[in-house]
């Protein structure tokens, strides 16, 4: 699990025993029991305080993870086998109360007698104008944790597991979790049972069966500058199949005010020809955004409704929708704006007339 705690509460789901719920903020609680005093801006109860209340309140507004018997179910913020592990039950769920620590806290104790302090990044402007990017790698997993006004979210390149976990590749092979799009869960091979949200999909031409980003290597974080700041980035490859001499090396760009909001993803792929290979027809790739919702604010399908081509002054769409052309798709629903652009011709000076690409909006199926 990690303790990242956005503003609003909402964690950033990574990693399996996602349907432990709110045992994510257990950290915070804990801490508070043991009167643990943590580094600059949570040395503070009222800090830690803030970051355990703000996380059970934005869990409290997901009335959905409750059986009708009010027991909690299975799942994330609805119930969800799919979320399960062979090792959960219906009794695995209770591990969220561990967060309740603090009830046997005396009355007296500082953590009730604080108020609250708000998350430093409520502080920021949220202007896109002047958004102020703020990432940070966190070097054992390499991570990328980016704290910008668009988005709190975490770019991941070096994260796999050998065990035979559910789903192991969607909740730790992603490229990007975010804390305000929770990321897809398989229930089947094809594209849109996959639902391969801030991932890469590859198969062959002669194949409906889809690969998706796995077993990472050659994982390595260093330093980009960008204009006159100075970023880290990731980078990391992966072969989709042991018996093919394809490799695919990705590097991972965090959002910088040159483009806010936006991360970048830099793909090359180096395929050895063999008759194998060649039997297989041509590689097909999918790369995709934040899975997000299919409903507008105004409780309408986003395919019912295609968003307007005018933008405000603010960069806002006029209404919510889906809108996409041959290089670019974008999503505004309930849940958020979710994006995603071909920059190939853009970023490389190489040969794309072996390249053929179109932009589209996957149907993900139920319970993915």
């Amino acid at each position: 699990m990690r303790f990242l705690t956005f503003q609003l509460g909402a964690a950033i789901p990574f990693g399996r025993s996602l349907t432990y719920r709110f045992a994510f903020a257990a950290f915070w609680a804990a801490a508070a029991v043991a009167d643990v005093t943590l580094p600059s801006p949570l040395d503070t109860p009222g800090a830690v305080k803030g970051m355990l209340l703000r996380h059970l309140r934005w869990w409290s507004g997901k009335p959905d993870i409750f059986n009708s018997d009010g027991t909690p179910n299975i799942g994330y913020t609805y119930p969800n086998m799919y979320m399960a592990e062979n090792y959960n039950s219906p009794q695995s769920v209770f591990w969220c109360l561990k967060s309740f620590l603090v009830i046997g806290l005396p009355e007296t104790h500082s953590f009730w007698k604080s108020d609250e302090v708000a998350h430093p990044m409520s502080q920021l402007n949220s202007s896109l104008k002047q958004s102020i990017p703020e990432v940070m790698l966190v070097a054992p997993p390499k991570q990328i944790v980016c704290n910008t006004p668009e988005h709190h979210f975490l770019l991941s390149a070096g994260q796999s597991t050998s065990k035979r976990f559910k789903a192991r590749e969607a909740k730790y092979g992603k490229f990007a979790y975010s804390s305000a799009f929770a990321f897809s869960v398989p229930c089947g091979p094809l594209l849109e049972q996959l639902a391969p949200d801030s991932t890469l999909a590859v198969s062959w031409s002669t194949d409906e069966n889809w690969k998706v980003r796995w077993e990472p290597f050659d994982v390595l974080a260093s330093d980009m500058k960008i204009g006159n700041v100075v970023v880290p980035v990731l980078t990391s490859s992966w072969k989709p199949w042991p018996y093919l001499d394809l490799v695919i090396k990705t590097t991972l760009i965090p959002p910088v005010s040159h483009w806010p909001g936006w991360h970048l993803r830099i793909h090359r792929v180096t395929l050895k020809e063999t008759p194998i290979a060649q039997s297989l027809g041509h590689l097909r790739f999918v790369d995709a955004g934040f899975a997000a919702s299919a409903q507008t604010y105004q409780d309408a399908s986003i395919f019912e409704q295609p968003t307007s081509t005018e933008f405000g002054t603010e960069g806002k769409a006029t209404n919510d929708g889906c809108w996409r052309n041959d290089g670019a798709c974008l999503i505004i629903s309930e849940s958020g704006t979710s994006g995603i652009i071909n920059l190939t011709n853009d970023l490389s000076t190489e040969n794309h007339n072996i390249l053929s690409s179109e932009s589209s909006v996957i149907r993900a199926d139920p319970n993915t």
